[in-house]
């Protein structure tokens, strides 16, 4: 008995220490697999997170690309579309035209079709101002670009023809391409004191305009030796006296704020 029922608790001890064993064993586990669970569920938030920060950079860049660069649907503010804008348009468009004839070796129709294309653009110059008083169509862009295309045919065909004719022309090309851009400037400096309206083109301004464009038309039209170029020549330095003469005008009407001390 004694031998049997001591071989039985022999056969039973391994039992009850397997069994304790195995719960160990398994509460280890358990603990070894919630420490992994645990892991990835920080990982997880922390890829959540990492993915909105991506989400908000790329929408901010989206946001600077659209600010910094015109999207393919907006369109870029249009140009008053109306006849007196396309008539000065017209008139710049001219220019180079009329460089390209004048400055081509010499051929039978050099001179006539300068002429024509210089009468056209002066004749486009008259028009234009015309439709605007007309039909009230005043606008910025063509108050802008009217004396500029007028200062660009002027001061084209001057520098051109004192090339080919000489001193002659040169000397008054010099003095209208010279005021030109002193009262440009002078306007320009007025319009940063706010007083343009002091230097504004006037009726001696667009006189002598008319009168610089009768001179080099006929200069155009006709060659030296010509009694109609003497008359021409003639015409250009009543022109540059009327030029003079309201360039002193312009400075006269700028001298307050020319001689003022502020800043």
């Amino acid at each position: 008995m004694d031998s049997d029922g001591s071989c039985l608790m022999r056969k039973r001890k391994p039992l009850f220490f397997l069994q304790s064993s195995w719960h160990g064993a398994a509460g280890l586990g358990s603990n070894r697999l919630r420490r992994p669970t645990l892991q990835v569920r920080r990982g997880l938030k922390t890829c959540e997170l990492f993915r909105r920060r991506l989400s908000i950079v790329s929408c901010e860049e989206n946001v600077a690309d659209d600010e910094s660069e015109p999207s393919s649907g907006r369109r870029l503010p249009a140009l008053p579309d109306n006849l007196p804008n396309k008539l000065t348009v017209l008139r710049v468009a001219m220019v180079p035209a009329i460089i390209l004839i004048m400055i081509l070796p010499y051929f039978h129709l050099q001179r006539t079709l300068s002429t024509l294309l210089f009468a056209l653009a002066a004749l486009t110059d008259y028009l234009d101002g015309l439709i605007a008083r007309i039909t009230n169509q005043y606008t910025p862009f063509g108050a802008f670009l009217d004396p500029v295309a007028d200062k660009l045919m002027v001061c084209t065909v001057l520098i051109l023809l004192a090339s080919q004719i000489g001193d002659l022309i040169g000397l008054p090309a010099a003095l209208i391409v010279g005021r030109e851009i002193f009262v440009s400037a002078l306007r320009e400096f007025m319009a940063s004191r706010g007083r343009r309206d002091s230097v504004a083109v006037g009726v001696w301004g667009k006189f002598k305009t008319a009168m610089q464009m009768l001179a080099l038309l006929i200069l155009l039209a006709y060659g030296p030796g010509s009694s109609l170029f003497k008359l021409g020549i003639l015409l250009l330095y009543i022109s540059t006296l009327l030029t003079i003469s309201s360039a002193v005008v312009y400075i006269r009407a700028a001298l307050p704020e020319l001689s003022s001390t502020k800043a």
